[in-house]
């Protein structure tokens, strides 16, 4: 079996209530655990991050669960290495800076390492 498909990625979505202070804190607290942790923003609230293997996986997992709120609602979905490097990031308009070297009305695949 190819490498691709064994080393594996685990991604975390996430909303969470953010009305009160207190809830923000809680917000932050969880998103700079997963920073921590190593996980890459892909998007608001989606995370990601290369764990290597299902055994890597499962841990990471735990240790999200563990790091999770009282309230909201979290989605972890796993990818192997192959099907990650095919997801198709894509913006356009004004909704990021332009990259100089893009034409910004063509596409972008970006891979993560």
């Amino acid at each position: 079996m190819p490498d691709a498909w064994r080393a594996m990625w685990l991604m975390v979505s996430y909303d969470m209530p953010v009305g009160s202070p207190k809830q923000r804190r809680e917000e932050a607290r969880f998103r700079k655990m997963l920073e921590r942790e190593g996980y890459v923003r892909v998007n608001f609230s989606v995370y990601g991050r290369f764990c290597g293997s299902t055994q890597a996986v499962a841990s990471a997992k735990d240790r999200v669960r563990r790091g999770m709120p009282a309230s909201g609602h979290m989605l972890m979905i796993e990818f192997t290495d192959g099907q990650w490097g095919r997801i198709e990031h894509l913006h356009r308009g004004n909704y990021r800076t332009p990259d100089p070297d893009v034409e910004q009305a063509r596409p972008v695949q970006l891979k993560m390492f």
